[in-house]
């Protein structure tokens, strides 16, 4: 069978009926991964205390300086180091997390909210 131009692939709508068939909006879907991202970016804190103390302390220095930054320049700099989790293992950040780590970061450190640079506001309602 030929695709006529312009139309959508036959996968698409497949996928389409699929998403209804699950009773969830897209974005209620898109909520949801959001607060998976932020519950999973808790543990991440409570299971890497020595990682996040890391990041916690650099935060009060750029603070204190006055100086801008990125929580994913805050992430890069832990996967340089050689921190470990609450189980041993080297410790990883996942880049999903990110967004969340840093109004994690703001709650536990007022200062950097001037200063911290924010893409997305999507995690703000969700994190302390």
């Amino acid at each position: 069978m030929k695709a006529r131009e312009g139309a959508a692939p036959a996968t698409a709508a497949t996928v389409t009926r699929a998403n209804e068939g699950l009773g969830r909006t897209s974005q209620q879907m898109v909520t949801d991964r959001r607060e998976r991202f932020a519950r999973e970016a808790t543990e991440w804190v409570s299971e890497n205390e020595g990682a996040w103390s890391y990041m916690v302390r650099t935060a009060r220095v750029y603070a204190s300086q006055g100086r801008r930054f990125g929580m994913q320049e805050l992430a890069e700099q832990v996967r340089r180091r050689d921190f470990t989790d609450s189980h041993g293992r080297t410790t990883k950040v996942n880049n999903n997390h990110v967004a969340a780590l840093a109004r994690l970061l703001m709650a536990e450190v007022p200062a950097c909210r001037q200063l911290i640079e924010r893409r997305t506001h999507a995690y703000d309602g969700l994190m302390g």
